[in-house]
């Protein structure tokens, strides 16, 4: 007895299940599909090599159980820096005017000045 591993999709997942073996059976045309999942008729016809390829499992997203991107180090370094640590070339980025709001929040609470 051949066993079918067992797989967990999304109801997105399987509504495109459902269409891609609907196209294949000749239920479906591939411009109906392609209208129903909202793709275009060339990515229907790559989910349906790949369905006919690996079977269910290829119509999972591939980008599941994946990490997401990490943390870019620049984005922490610049959310630690005070003005004065600001390199220059990283001034077109529009950082320096939150840190000077960052700087004003900060007098305001120490000498509470109250803004007008």
């Amino acid at each position: 007895m051949i066993r079918t591993p067992k797989v967990t999709m999304t109801m997105r997942e399987l509504d495109r299940l459902k269409c891609i073996q609907g196209l294949i059976d000749g239920q479906y045309k591939q411009h109906a599909v392609a209208a129903r999942l909202g793709l275009t008729t060339r990515q229907v016809r790559r989910m349906v090599r790949r369905y006919e390829q690996h079977g269910p499992v290829g119509l999972i997203s591939r980008l599941r159980d994946r990490p997401s991107t990490p943390i870019l180090p620049h984005v922490i370094l610049l959310s630690d820096a005070s003005p004065g640590m600001l390199p220059a070339e990283l001034d077109h980025l529009g950082s320096a005017s939150s840190f000077e709001l960052q700087d004003e929040a900060q007098s305001d609470a120490e000498g509470g000045r109250s803004r007008a």
